[in-house]
């Protein structure tokens, strides 16, 4: 009964369920996820986070990936729901070195010609609220270089995966998901 009460609403709702059960309701999709906590909210804190060629792990539950990849490392990329994308890159025309760090207010990424927000961005690609703070920003000496599940900087996405490196980003396996679907689905 509580979960159909919900049902007509058009706000985020989530009950908590026997046995570490939640049921949300979001968006007008209802998802059932195993073990995710109600109150918590995953945040990548600030700070600058330096990235190497391997597996980089941070704060709030994702990793980054950089260096040469094959192709079917990543089953669900450009996913937002299953958490992983990834971006083939020109190494030439990354200026310094490579580091993470959360969005910051008044973020921009040069795309298309124009510095668009990254705010915006987000919201016009329908990323969660809940993943925005946790999602890194990819940076280098000139600002943003790569956005996940938003893009590159202009010229610095290479056109195939031979062209240059490949950077990823992904929730690491042993974190708890976001409760969106075929995530933890009982």
């Amino acid at each position: 009964s509580a979960v159909l009460s919900i049902l007509g609403s058009d706000e985020k709702k989530q009950i908590s369920m026997p046995g570490g059960i939640v049921c949300t309701l979001s968006g007008g999709r209802l998802s059932f996820c195993f073990g995710a906590d109600v109150n918590t909210k995953r945040v990548l804190p600030d700070g600058i986070y330096p990235l190497a060629e391997g597996i980089t792990r941070l704060p709030g539950g994702f990793e980054v990936v950089i260096g040469v990849m094959p192709d079917d490392s990543f089953k669900n990329i450009n996913i937002i729901y299953k958490v992983s994308t990834k971006a083939h890159l020109y190494a030439d025309r990354i200026k310094g070195a490579l580091y993470a760090r959360p969005r910051r207010p008044g973020d921009r990424i040069l795309q298309g010609g124009m510095h668009k927000s990254l705010k915006k961005l987000y919201c016009d690609k329908k990323i969660p609220e809940e993943l925005r703070a946790a999602l890194p920003v990819i940076c280098d000496g000139d600002g943003v270089l790569w956005v996940p599940f938003v893009g590159a900087r202009d010229g610095a996405a290479a056109r195939d995966g031979t062209a240059g490196m490949t950077v990823a980003v992904r929730l690491a396996e042993d974190t708890k998901t976001y409760g969106y679907p075929e995530d933890n689905i009982k």
